[in-house]
């Protein structure tokens, strides 16, 4: 049965940051981003390629990982690799994505986001998986401290990741829940707030 790209996470980590999805969600502290500029992340240099999924083995551990699955998403997935990529903290971060044997464009998607930065990573599954495992994938392969687990249709506003850095730099927790959300239409046009700070060892 194919997977639907929306979903629930629950899977055990070393350190799991759970940002719950929720569809065209964003977590934020302020309005919505504008559109992107030049990404900031790690540049690649130039005719170097991506080795799918391992990680550098000269890197040093990063305090966060994002894991996000992915399914017939290459429309959206632009978007929320570069709210990412757009913080000025975007090279603190690791960026691992699953895509789950998608018949559209998002190999070629995220072939170009790994290609171009080193703290991008790709999984191509070879056929469909449920949700949970492709999530599960994604995470396995994550190297960070912390795991956000963020949806391929989900955008970060401008100074979300640089908030979370901050709040698990003085942090010795398990699990971090924390918001806030901002629930948007499809043109991510912000309707509604939601709230919500949980930490939990």
């Amino acid at each position: 049965m194919p997977a639907h790209p929306e979903g629930g996470a629950g899977i055990a980590h070393e350190r799991l940051l759970v940002v719950r999805p929720v569809r065209r969600l964003t977590m934020c502290r302020g309005p919505l981003p504008r559109a992107a500029s030049a990404p900031r992340g790690v540049p690649r240099s130039r005719g170097r390629r991506d080795a799918v999924a391992t990680p550098m083995p000269d890197a040093p551990r990063p305090l966060l990982s994002f894991a996000i699955p992915t399914y017939q998403h290459g429309h959206a997935l632009p978007q929320a690799l570069e709210s990412i990529l757009t913080s000025p903290r975007a090279a603190e971060v690791e960026i691992v994505i699953s895509n789950n044997a998608s018949t559209d464009d998002t190999a070629e998607v995220i072939e170009r986001f790994t290609s171009r930065y080193a703290n991008v990573r790709g999984l191509n599954q070879a056929s469909t998986v449920t949700f949970d495992e492709n999530l599960a994938r994604a995470m396995d392969a994550c190297t960070g401290r912390y795991i956000w687990t963020m949806s391929s249709d989900d955008v970060l506003t401008e100074d979300a990741l640089s908030h979370v850095l901050d709040v698990l730099g003085g942090l010795e927790r398990d699990t971090i829940l924390l918001g806030n959300w901002w629930i948007a239409d499809g043109d991510l046009r912000p309707t509604h707030l939601r709230r919500a700070v949980h930490a939990r060892s």
